[in-house]
């Protein structure tokens, strides 16, 4: 296996073990607005109110969607000032 597999997968398991409860209700409010809006991405949930959780690393948003009810949309780029226009991934529901 290769070094940067092993430690994705190390680093998901600590983030899915130390922010289970964040990522659960994250999850849920991605479920509400994909179904409402069609698309969710990490902006539009921290724009519903969903911050990343003190002391987390900012990557704990990947494991909202770390979920087989979401498949891959598209790219769309940050409207946040500090993600200086990063790439995001769209999300959507699976059909």
């Amino acid at each position: 296996m290769w070094e940067s597999i092993r430690r994705r997968d190390a680093g998901v398991a600590q983030a899915s073990s130390r922010w289970g409860a964040w990522i659960r209700a994250a999850r849920s409010a991605a479920i509400v607005v994909a179904m409402r809006d069609g698309t969710v991405s990490a902006d539009t949930l921290r724009a519903a109110g969903i911050d990343t959780p003190a002391g987390a690393s900012p990557n704990v948003w990947g494991q909202v969607f770390r979920d087989e009810r979401f498949e891959f949309a598209g790219y769309t780029k940050s409207a946040r000032p500090i993600a200086h226009a990063n790439l995001l991934r769209l999300w959507r529901l699976k059909r």
